[in-house]
């Protein structure tokens, strides 16, 4: 146990550092320095997660698993739909793998029967995956920009796992909810997008009747 919490205090370090590559002054840098504990341990969650499935960039998708691992106040209603750490990881390595096979890229002969397989390269990446910093993705900087501002609307002084998982589902601060159009648009399109995407596609979420808005 003193291992892991000394692990777990290191990543946080590690990425306490990272909050110092951007502008002081920048909404982004402002976030990261109100973000409680657990917050910025979804965050370290999500980056080793983005290395171990060899992507370039840390997503909403995987930013998901990150929320699910330190949900703070979140965990109760979490658990109520039936969402747990491991159905995230599965889902999101399915989503990836999916993406991957239905790319057509010049790789196809690595994928054989829908398995993929990571290169040489990638696969040094997942065992250093603690030590890996990697970028946000423009829709997960949005995300946590929008997560400061759903912090202020509750008078929360710092932001939470719970701020982040709202703006995940696209709450609205203004509005003080998730508005309906965005149920409306997942129906219009026939799909959904990042940590939505996820919650639907999740072995025992009944994605008939789980909606973001509610």
């Amino acid at each position: 146990v003193q291992n892991n919490v000394h692990q777990g205090r290191s990543n946080l370090h590690q990425f306490a550092q990272l909050r110092t590559t951007t502008t002081s002054k920048s909404s982004l840098s402002m976030i990261f320095e109100r973000m409680s504990e657990e917050c910025i341990g979804s965050l370290v969650t999500a980056q080793s997660e983005s290395a171990r499935l060899g992507q370039p960039s840390v997503g909403c998708e995987v930013m998901t698993i990150g929320i699910i691992d330190r949900p703070e106040r979140a965990r109760k209603t979490l658990k109520q739909y039936n969402i747990t750490l491991r159905k995230a990881k599965l889902t999101v390595e399915n989503m990836f793998h999916t993406e991957a096979s239905e790319s057509g890229d010049e790789d196809g002969d690595k994928k054989k029967a829908g398995i993929f397989t990571m290169s040489p390269q990638l696969l040094n990446m997942n065992k250093k995956a603690r030590d890996v910093e990697l970028p946000f993705a423009p829709p997960l900087k949005r995300v946590l920009t929008n997560a400061g501002l759903i912090a202020d609307s509750l008078d929360s002084a710092t932001v939470d796992s719970e701020h982040v998982l709202l703006s995940l589902l696209g709450y609205d601060a203004k509005e003080g909810k998730v508005p309906t159009e965005v149920d409306k648009m997942v129906e219009e399109r026939g799909y959904a997008k990042g940590a939505l995407a996820v919650f639907l596609r999740m072995e025992g979420v009944d994605s008939s009747t789980f909606s973001s808005a509610e």
